[in-house]
C-alpha cells in the first residue's frame, strides 16, 4: 500500500508532528508499505528516506497568495521561491508557532481560500498515485476537499493543536474550530495519540468518542543502546522548549 504523509515542514527547527509522522512512515516501511513523507509548506528538518523532496505548497507562495488575493505568480519565479535553502532562510525569521499573529492564514488555510497551490498539492499527488492520504494535524483539514479529487481515503491525525487554536484572537479563533468541525465531516478517519486527547477534542469538537481511534506516539529504538539501570530509571522527554509545556 502506498501511503502519502502531509506534513507542514519546518524550516530549521525540531516539530513535533512531523517527528512523529517520519517515525510512522518507517515503522510502516518495514511492514513492507511504500510510505511518503510530503513537504508541503517547508522543507522537513532531517530529510530521511522516504520523504519527497519536492515542496508541493511553498509557504512563500502560499503567504503571498493570502497577503494579496488575485497575485498571479509566473511558474519560473514560483519554482524559485520554493527552494528548500530560501524557505529556510525565510523561516528562520519568523516564529513559526505564534498563533496570534499567523492567526489570519491559519484560518484561510482552514477555509480552503487559496486554492491555486491546493491544485499543485494534487498535481503533485496525482503522480504518486497514494492508496491513502494522511494529514498530519487537525490545521490541515482545510485540503481535505480538494483532497477528495484522489477518490482515497483520506486520514487525520491530532495532537495538541487545541491550544495553538485557543491562542487566536477573535473572530479566528471561531471560524478556525468551526472550520476544523466542518472538514472533519469530509474525513474517512481520525486519531488521537492518547485516550485523554480522544475524549478532549470529541467534546471540543462535538464528535463521539468511538469516532476518534487512538494510536500512541511510538519510539524509534534503532539508535538507543541498552545498559544496565543499576536500579534506577531514566525518563528522556522530548518537546519544544515553552512555558505551555512546563
Amino acid at each position: 500500500m502506498r501511503i502519502a504523509h502531509l506534513t507542514p515542514g519546518t524550516g530549521h527547527f525540531y516539530c513535533g508532528n512531523c517527528l512523529r509522522e517520519a517515525t510512522l512512515a518507517r515503522a510502516l516501511r518495514r511492514l513492507g508499505h511504500d510510505s511518503i513523507i510530503v513537504p508541503l509548506y517547508l522543507p522537513v528538518f532531517s530529510e530521511q528516506d522516504g520523504t519527497d523532496d519536492r515542496i508541493s505548497m511553498g509557504g512563500i507562495n502560499v503567504y503571498l497568495r493570502h497577503r494579496f488575493p488575485g497575485l498571479r505568480i509566473p511558474r519560473p519565479v514560483g519554482r524559485w521561491m520554493d527552494d528548500a535553502r530560501l524557505l529556510r532562510w525565510a523561516a528562520r525569521r519568523g516564529d513559526m508557532t505564534d498563533a496570534t499573529s499567523h492567526a489570519s492564514f491559519a484560518v484561510s488555510m482552514l477555509e480552503g481560500t487559496i486554492p491555486v497551490e491546493a491544485e499543485r498539492l494534487l498535481e503533485r499527488l496525482r503522480d504518486l498515485r497514494p492508496d491513502v492520504v494522511c494529514l498530519c494535524n487537525l490545521l490541515l483539514v482545510g485540503l481535505v476537499r480538494e483532497l477528495r479529487a484522489l477518490d482515497v481515503p483520506i486520514i487525520v491525525s491530532m495532537h495538541g493543536e487545541h491550544g495553538y487554536l485557543d491562542q487566536m484572537p477573535e473572530p479566528s479563533r471561531t471560524r478556525a474550530w468551526e472550520a476544523i468541525r466542518t472538514g472533519l465531516h469530509e474525513v474517512d478517519g481520525i486519531i488521537a495519540v492518547s485516550d485523554w486527547y480522544r475524549r478532549t477534542m470529541a467534546e471540543r469538537l462535538g464528535l463521539a468518542p468511538e469516532r476518534i481511534d487512538v494510536v500512541h506516539n511510538g519510539i524509534d529504538l534503532d539508535d538507543v543502546e541498552a545498559h544496565d539501570a543499576h536500579g534506577t530509571h531514566t525518563i528522556g522527554y522530548l518537546a519544544r522548549m515553552c512555558d505551555e509545556k512546563g
